[in-house]
């Protein structure tokens, strides 16, 4: 093998695999950033279906007798 080539290959495959984890990490923060955003989505239409006085919906009617 050429003198260069094995000078620089382990930093060339060092700078690949650096590349890749960042890659993966881009593609995992937007992962998560998708779930929070669903999450926050699905807390506000409980709080819309919950927190509108709708009071019916959480507590027992009460019949004076």
């Amino acid at each position: 093998m050429c003198h260069s080539v094995e000078v620089y290959l382990p930093s060339m495959i060092r700078s690949a695999a650096e590349q890749r984890i960042g890659e993966m990490d881009f593609a995992a923060a937007g992962r998560e950033r998708g779930a929070v955003e669903a999450g926050l989505g699905l807390l506000a239409r409980l709080k819309a279906l919950f927190g509108r006085g709708d009071k019916s919906l959480m507590q027992e009617r009460v019949t004076h007798g």
